[in-house]
């Protein structure tokens, strides 16, 4: 008789923060590609290139920590990470604006 098959658990990639160098989901970070201009953020996590990856923890986006992986760049990309943030809490706002205009829109009021 064959035994009821149990699903597998669905693979995490993890990765590792090149300033706190703590293991983390990858989708729990923020990546930045090298390319001959020097270190851009890779949005979709997808582009060519060699990677490096950092959290979202404060502490890894200041200045000092960042000079230890990045060097003459550590600047550039604090200014990279500040766009994104601020970019990124608007999209989440709008997208939860949109959620509650659709949950009010749906409703019999």
């Amino acid at each position: 008789m064959a035994k009821p098959s149990t699903p597998k658990p669905k693979h995490i990639p993890m990765r590792r923060c090149v300033v706190c160098r703590e293991s983390k989901a990858q989708a729990e970070l923020i990546r930045f590609y090298r390319t001959e201009s020097g270190w851009q953020l890779d949005e979709q996590g997808k582009a060519g290139g060699r990677g490096a990856w950092l959290c979202q923890k404060e502490s890894c986006h200041e200045d000092k920590a960042l000079k230890r992986f990045f060097r003459q760049d550590a600047g550039r990309i604090r200014e990279t990470l500040e766009r994104y943030k601020q970019e990124t809490k608007a999209k989440s706002q709008e997208s939860r604006a949109k959620r509650i205009r659709v949950a009010v829109g749906g409703m019999n009021v």
